[in-house]
């Protein structure tokens, strides 16, 4: 899918260097900057029904977040990016924010090519999360729910734990197909079918599920990177 038309953009971002970055960033794109704000309020206040898409520059920490509740309820139909030069947010109140009063956490020391396509994402209705983020960022005690304990949860076989823990590293179908000694064919298969039962649309929402579940994953490092042969899988060769 090719984008075709110009986006209206809304810059916020309280540092001079930062917005000048910004603006140089969108130069001779199909991003045009319609306002340029100091604070999210002033976006609140000023409400431009016609932004594509509202891209912040600053930190991310606990003060945004009814900031950003609060701006996605006045522009319900724009794409919200942050831009972020660091993340201070515990992992849950990262995830519960990520795709209800955000579409997309992209972080400063990303390339450019990997700016713009991320942002091409975000526009055609992706979300975008780095997956380094829910690695590094910590759980808050109390915070990790014992899934073994949840009755109605979807039970698993140990090849699709194995799926679920390389997603949750952002592994490709290829890396995981080697590492599992399977076909990327048969790789689709599982991650289509575990999609399913945790009730996720894509990769993204499937590797946040599996970073909630907590201590559900205690121990699968052995059992992803362990000995592969203590439950057989065939190797499948293709011309």
């Amino acid at each position: 899918m090719e984008l075709e038309s110009d986006f209206e953009v809304i810059v916020v971002t309280e540092h001079t260097l930062t917005r000048e970055g910004i603006k140089a960033f969108f130069a001779n794109s199909r991003y045009k900057i319609r306002h340029d704000f100091a604070t999210i309020n002033k976006a609140i206040e000023v409400a431009d029904e016609h932004c594509d898409l509202i891209f912040i520059g600053s930190r991310l920490d606990e003060e945004m977040v009814v900031p950003l509740k609060m701006l996605r309820q006045v522009y319900p139909r724009s794409r919200i990016v942050f831009y972020a030069q660091r993340v201070q947010l515990p992992r849950s109140v990262l995830i519960d924010i990520f795709g209800a009063n955000l579409d997309a956490c992209l972080l400063s020391d990303s390339s450019l090519e990997v700016l713009h396509k991320s942002l091409d994402l975000v526009m055609m209705g992706e979300n975008v999360f780095p997956f380094t983020l829910l690695l590094t960022t910590h759980a808050s005690e109390g915070e990790v729910a014992d899934y073994a304990q949840a009755s109605n949860g979807p039970v698993f076989s140990d090849r699709e734990r194995q799926v679920l823990y390389f997603l949750r590293d952002g592994r490709s179908n290829k890396f995981i197909a080697r590492e599992l000694q399977l076909s990327e064919a048969t790789i689709k298969v599982h991650i289509k079918t575990l999609l399913r039962k945790i009730g996720c649309t894509n990769r993204t929402q499937a590797a946040i599920w599996v970073t909630k579940q907590g201590t559900m994953w205690t121990g699968q490092e052995e059992i992803a990177h362990g000995d592969l042969h203590s439950s057989p899988a065939p190797v499948e060769h293709h011309s």
